[in-house]
């Protein structure tokens, strides 16, 4: 019986280190498009994506992305996804200037809801390391001189530590709909789109 516990314990660890590895490693080849969006950011900001250099800068939510045609704006590009916060544009902006030159023009919209209730999007700018662990700790240290759980929920930094461990219930989802490894056509068409179209990606899609 022990032999067997210890066996079946090995057995779970190894295959949950070829989990994570595969998590870690091959986004594209699971994520949806949500994820790919977030995936996508940090791949420019990591200069393993080039764009356009810009002069304007779109930063918000769906609804700039919806209403503007900003294909048809010379120099500009957007950073707007659906669902984002001023937090995650902030940091888009911050990371754009340190890897581009200083845009002339930044317009930024944001829906209301974001200021005051539960934001539930952030877990996918955390899945896919839009936020480095400084810039989280940042957020997560500025945020509790506030008495609301309004912006990030309850338990903020034990869920961003389960995200950073791979947690599968975080990715089954998409694991699920893309039969684990039969997304990554799908998403390398996606991210063209994004770079025909400055950018732009009308959610939901």
């Amino acid at each position: 019986m022990k032999k067997l516990f210890f066996k079946s314990t090995i057995f779970v660890f190894v295959l949950y280190i070829i989990l994570f590895l595969y998590l870690a490693f091959f986004p594209m080849h699971y994520n949806s498009v949500d994820n790919t969006r977030w995936y996508y950011f940090r791949q420019i900001f990591e200069n393993k994506i080039e764009i356009e250099k810009s002069n304007i800068l779109f930063l918000g939510d769906s609804r700039v992305n919806t209403n503007i045609n900003i294909k048809k704006i010379s120099n500009a590009w957007s950073f707007a996804a659906g669902g984002s916060s001023p937090i995650e544009m902030y940091y888009a902006l911050n990371n754009y200037i340190q890897t581009y030159s200083k845009p002339d023009t930044i317009f930024v919209s944001f829906s209301p809801r974001t200021f005051i209730e539960a934001y539930s999007f952030w877990g996918y700018a955390i899945r896919n390391n839009y936020f480095s662990h400084k810039q989280f700790s940042e957020i997560h240290s500025k945020l509790k001189q506030f008495p609301s759980d309004t912006v990030l929920g309850s338990f903020p930094y034990p869920q961003y530590l389960l995200y950073q461990l791979n947690y599968i219930e975080y990715y089954q989802t998409d694991l699920y709909k893309n039969h684990v490894f039969l997304a990554k056509q799908k998403n390398e068409q996606i991210i063209h789109h994004f770079q025909l179209e400055k950018g732009v990606w009308v959610y939901p899609a």
